[in-house]
């Protein structure tokens, strides 16, 4: 009998326990019913951050059309709403609250209110830009009002206030971010490591873009006109910033529109009478000009170009008159071969031919021929086909900007076109890069060959290649010793064509071609040794100086049809640096504008018993030489680090 009160007592029990996980489960289902809603807008949050990170990481300027900006929108909707929904659930439900209060939830509860405040700082600078992206998008779709370029000036300069607001977000978003701690709870330092990703990534594009908006409009004419003065460089006859300026103009531009161009025979200018006498360099003196005046057409004698342009800009003005020019622009006519790329074969009326991508050195020799004067006009064909030129580039559909940005972007990669500017602001912005042309400074070992057509003057550069072989020792204290061959391969003399037009183009018919070479060390070089083979050999350096912040070496070649050699010997104290228990040696070869088909071989001796911890991928080692070979069409920085014994 005493046993029932036991068994009573254990069926409330269990009657209690199943009342509990009864109210319990009915609790759990309430909850999930409640707030699953916000499991599913926190897991979409994730997904369509990563999405749209995703979806503009690597984005190409062409890939953002109509569907593209409307995707986004749609994305950054989704998100907005979802993180107002979690925002709120934060900042109302009285659960949340009270957890809250525990512990153990408050760390987390706080996280995800600071990626929720975040992620609203995002989301706003996301609105600002698809709004950009969006007037971006129209423009490409209807041309805007006026050229393509003169819409992109007019977005440019009227964004500034928005990208500064966008600017503004990303630094709120980057120091909410920042407050979440490497310990946080995986989804949300996840979702925090999501979201800042991008931010690192386009801060920087950002942060150029405000460099820019604030100058281009204005380079472009945007409020104020701007005149350019443009060396229009012949590469067959090759010079330090490009080649040979037998063409020079004017550029206006007005609100991003080119609104005039005029184009003449540098002669035009060269041979008025009555114009002062100006003292050339030692070298064009001596091997080209002699006792003539220096004049604009070869003001482009410094490898520097800010230092040639504004030479050629004080020349010009000297010449004409005019001083209201705001900079200098040089190009080649390899570059107008890039932009037929672009547009296609073009026909120039008043010459009744058509120019075709590769084509246009050799027909702008065969039409601008002709004895020079005073009132001659034999560049008149240059005038035509920019003017003719420019219109097929401003009426460039959309669907091919892309191609002309890329087109642009190897044209200047390659220095086949180069600015100055007078404005200071401008010209910090293109400072350093390679569209400035110049000489590049900084520590370790420098090689820059310099080359110019003179006397004989000649087109000979179109079927003369070069090629280069430096060989480095550097010993235990960083010192160099470098030992440079160049090699020119003169086809001058060939049988049949282009070599016999060429040699008509020339002043002398039987291909001989004269160069005046220099080459650029790091400044505090020791000329050792100089020898050569040429018409008459090379027997001693005709000429050691200082140069665009290097030393120069430079000698007169008079190359025969055939194969012509001319070698440096120098020591440079200091190249190779400590950089904490290893050693760093860097290497900077620069191209010079207009020279192609050049092959450049490096082989850099390390000093005995010294290992190498990296050198460049495409490099070869074998008994403590690397090698590095390429043909040289930008600018090389090869670094090598070794650690010594």
């Amino acid at each position: 009998m005493p046993a029932r009160p036991v068994r009573s007592r254990r069926r409330k029990l269990a009657t209690s326990v199943l009342a509990i996980v009864g109210v319990l489960g009915i609790l759990v289902l309430a909850l999930a019913w409640r707030y699953l809603p916000y499991v599913t807008d926190a897991r979409a949050v994730s997904a369509t951050a990563q999405r749209i990170s995703d979806q503009v990481r690597g984005l190409d300027a062409g890939a953002v059309d109509r569907a593209f900006i409307t995707g986004l929108q749609a994305d950054v909707v989704d998100l907005r709403d979802r993180t107002a929904r979690l925002g709120t659930l934060l900042r109302e439900d009285p659960l949340v609250d009270a957890a809250g209060g525990i512990g153990t939830f408050r760390r987390p509860l706080s996280d995800a209110a600071s990626l929720l405040q975040a992620s609203d700082e995002v989301v706003a600078a996301a609105d600002l830009g698809l709004q950009m992206g969006d007037r971006f998008v129209t423009l490409r779709e209807t041309g805007g009002e006026g050229s393509m370029l003169a819409g992109m000036v007019q977005l440019m300069a009227t964004s500034g206030p928005a990208v500064d607001e966008i600017e503004q977000h990303m630094t709120r978003a980057e120091a909410i971010l920042a407050g979440i701690g490497p310990d946080a709870i995986g989804e949300i330092r996840r979702a925090a490591d999501l979201m800042a990703a991008p931010i690192r990534t386009y801060r920087p594009l950002l942060e150029q873009y405000q460099r820019m908006d604030g100058v281009i409009p204005g380079i472009l004419g945007w409020g104020e006109g701007r005149r350019y003065l443009v060396l229009a460089q012949n590469p067959a006859e090759l010079r330090p910033t490009g080649g040979y300026t037998g063409t020079v103009g004017i550029v206006s531009f007005s609100d991003g529109d080119l609104v005039s161009q005029d184009f003449m025979d540098v002669y035009q200018l060269d041979l008025k009478p009555g114009i002062p006498f100006v003292e050339p360099p030692q070298g064009l003196r001596d091997h080209l000009l002699g006792d003539a005046s220096w004049q604009l057409a070869d003001a482009n004698w410094s490898p520097d170009f800010p230092t040639s342009a504004a030479q050629a800009l004080e020349l010009y003005t000297l010449e004409s008159g005019d001083d209201d020019v705001d900079g200098v622009i040089a190009l080649t006519t390899y570059a107008i071969d890039h932009l037929l790329d672009v547009t296609g074969p073009i026909h120039v009326p008043d010459y009744d031919v058509t120019v075709a991508a590769g084509d246009v050195t050799l027909t702008a020799l065969g039409l601008t021929r002709g004895i020079s004067t005073a009132t001659s006009d034999r560049k008149a064909f240059l005038d035509s086909l920019a003017s003719t030129l420019m219109e097929r580039l401003y009426a460039l559909p959309a669907a091919r900007w892309t191609a002309l940005f890329a087109a642009f972007e190897e044209i200047t990669e390659r220095r086949l076109l180069l600015t100055w500017f007078r404005d200071a602001a401008a010209q910090d912005l293109v400072a350093g890069s390679a569209i400035a042309g110049e000489v590049r400074q900084g520590p370790g070992d420098y090689l820059y060959v310099v080359e110019a057509n003179v006397a004989p003057t000649s087109k000979y550069n179109l079927v003369v290649s070069r090629r280069s072989h430096l060989s480095v020792a550097i010993d235990p204290a960083g010192s160099v010793s470098n030992d440079l061959r160049l090699t020119w391969e003169n086809d001058g003399g060939k049988e049949g064509e282009p070599y016999e037009s060429i040699r008509t183009y020339s002043t002398n018919i039987v291909g001989y071609y004269g160069a005046y070479v220099r080459v650029l060390a790091p400044q505090q070089s020791e000329l050792l040794e100089a020898e050569g083979r040429a018409y008459d050999p090379v027997t001693e350096v005709e000429l050691v100086a200082p140069e665009a912040g290097h030393t120069s070496f430079a000698n007169y070649l008079l190359m025969a049809p055939g194969v012509s050699q001319l070698r440096y010997a120098w020591r440079a104290p200091d190249v190779a640096q400590r950089d904490g228990d290893e050693w760093l040696y860097r290497l900077t070869i620069q191209k010079q504008p207009g020279m192609v088909r050049e092959r450049v071989t490096v082989a850099v001796t390390l000093p005995e018993g010294a290992e190498m911890t990296a050198m460049p991928e495409e490099a070869t080692m074998s008994e403590g030489t690397i090698t590095f070979s390429t043909v040289l069409e930008v600018d090389q920085v090869l670094e090598i680090r070794y650690r010594l014994p």
